[in-house]
């Protein structure tokens, strides 16, 4: 793909209603978004430089379309 080519692509995902997902090849259009307060429980005891780019990344695309709660076992 070409750097104009990959340009305008990135420009139509940026200004699209609709929210995509990418999986493989292939996109998926959805219409789901994870509430902000979930995000935040989930962000919150990460540490500064990873909480604050999360929260840069979502201010830039809006919130995600799923989210997990990760666990750490021993």
């Amino acid at each position: 793909m070409e750097q104009e080519e990959k340009l305008k692509t990135a420009t139509t995902a940026m200004t699209s209603d609709f929210k995509v997902q990418i999986f493989g090849d292939a996109e998926k259009t959805t219409d789901t978004v994870v509430a902000r307060d979930a995000v935040e429980n989930i962000i919150n005891d990460w540490n500064a430089m990873s909480k604050k780019t999360a929260n840069l990344t979502i201010k830039q695309y809006g919130p995600p379309n799923e989210a997990t709660q990760s666990r750490l076992i021993w």
